[in-house]
């Protein structure tokens, strides 16, 4: 693909270069000739304008603003930015003639019609260099999203028997601590079964359901209090969606951040604090979490690394997220936001 893309750009500039030939050939376009040089001088920045148009809009503008569903920006950028450097070589032009000696008007028809005619061709030419060049870039971020879903997978079967084997232990457990009315024990084992029950089998599919996602936290939340006692100086406070929601996105994608707070903010001996925020407004996840920092190393996020979400995110939800994180002595801060609309 690749290969074919550089061929259609190299034939387009060798197109390009037989134009600049043509004043050996004693050709002539509009108003200009090639016996006076006039044309050749004309052909120069033509062609560099045509390179403008042709690169500023299928390398810049297509990839920065179209592809990015901005397409009311992108065109008020392609019109203001077509017509001026139309305008910019319709005045060279112009003023090269009357240095000929040609007594021809700034606003000539014919003048004006070469000019536009070419920029129009080099214009529509760009679409097709351009949209060809974002139907490859997808196709090859398919490809790596493929290829990074079937590692997933493959690490995933290979620690599948000791996880089954767990969650059977723990069903026995729960069984055993209610016919030994242990009702405490057993509702957390209940807990921690659900979110192996989550692990093992909900999350096999592209998307989950995100109250389900949510649940998973809760539940790993809850498991975390447990080892603190109440005259800890610990305090964890949650915010979280009133109604459930029926959005979906991909499993994992948060609970790294909580299993980092919980890593580095928490200390038995000093004042500790997590403070989690969820929230949904029109299809969009916005999550917030603030913890102390109480590690002086830097910061790998749930055993994955920083990374490891960063690159996630950016296979999964290309231009629909957006990840701040700041660290400092005192505190660590995420913000997460995730258009989940399909």
């Amino acid at each position: 693909m690749k290969i074919a893309l550089r061929i259609f750009e190299i034939s387009l500039w060798l197109l390009g270069a037989i134009l600049l030939s043509w004043p050996t050939f004693q050709l002539s376009i509009g108003h200009f000739e090639s016996p006076n040089g006039g044309l050749f001088w004309s052909l120069c920045w033509g062609t560099a304008i045509n390179a403008i148009i042709f690169y500023g809009n299928s390398k810049y503008l297509m990839p920065h603003w179209l592809s990015k569903h901005r397409r009311r920006t992108y065109f008020q950028y392609l019109i203001a930015g077509f017509v001026s450097v139309t305008i910019l070589e319709a005045t060279l032009d112009y003023v090269l003639l009357k240095s000929l000696g040609a007594d021809v008007p700034w606003l000539d028809a014919e003048l004006h019609g070469v000019v536009w005619f070419f920029n129009l061709l080099f214009l529509f030419l760009s679409f097709a260099y351009g949209f060809f060049r974002i139907w490859l870039n997808n196709t090859q971020l398919q490809k790596a999203l493929e290829k990074e879903k079937l590692t997933a997978e493959l690490n995933f079967l290979r620690t599948q028997i000791n996880p089954h084997f767990l969650f059977n232990t723990l069903n026995n457990l729960f069984a055993l601590s209610r016919r030994n009315g242990d009702h405490v024990t057993s509702e957390q084992l209940a807990r921690l079964a659900g979110m192996m029950r989550y692990m093992l089998y909900d999350t096999n599919a592209e998307k989950v359901s995100l109250k389900k996602e949510l649940d998973y936290i809760k539940d790993y939340i809850e498991l975390q209090k447990l080892r603190f006692q109440a005259s800890d100086p610990i305090t964890v406070n949650c915010v979280w969606p009133e109604e459930p929601s029926n959005l979906k996105l991909s499993p994992f994608l948060i609970i790294p951040f909580v299993e980092n707070a919980f890593q580095h903010g928490i200390s038995l001996t000093q004042a500790s604090s997590i403070e989690i925020n969820c929230a949904v407004r029109q299809g969009q996840l916005n999550f917030s979490l603030k913890n102390t920092n109480h590690s002086s190393k830097a910061k790998e996020v749930g055993g994955i690394g920083l990374a490891n979400v960063k690159k996630r995110l950016a296979l999964l939800y290309p231009d629909k997220h957006e990840l701040n994180i700041s660290s400092g002595k005192a505190f660590f801060h995420v913000t997460l936001n995730i258009d989940c609309r399909e």
